[in-house]
């Protein structure tokens, strides 16, 4: 019980999988998540200075050519 928000924060281009790759981990792992294209993953995004953990988020990949940006 408590307090919930959903946040959408969106990367593009063509460094944004490395991007991600940098804040983001399995839940509970050391790795960064798979970025297969349109299929979701829970992982931990983390503070890039600190590397404490920050938040647990969802990553869905789009990844072209099938996205329509």
């Amino acid at each position: 019980p408590g307090t919930g928000a959903v946040a959408v924060l969106r990367l593009s281009g063509r460094e944004a999988c490395d991007v991600a790759r940098r804040v983001l981990r399995r839940k509970g792992q050391d790795e960064p998540p798979a970025f297969d294209s349109h299929r979701a993953r829970l992982a931990v995004m983390l503070d890039p200075v600190s590397g404490q953990p920050l938040d647990e988020v969802l990553v869905l990949p789009m990844l072209s050519p099938r996205s329509f940006t």
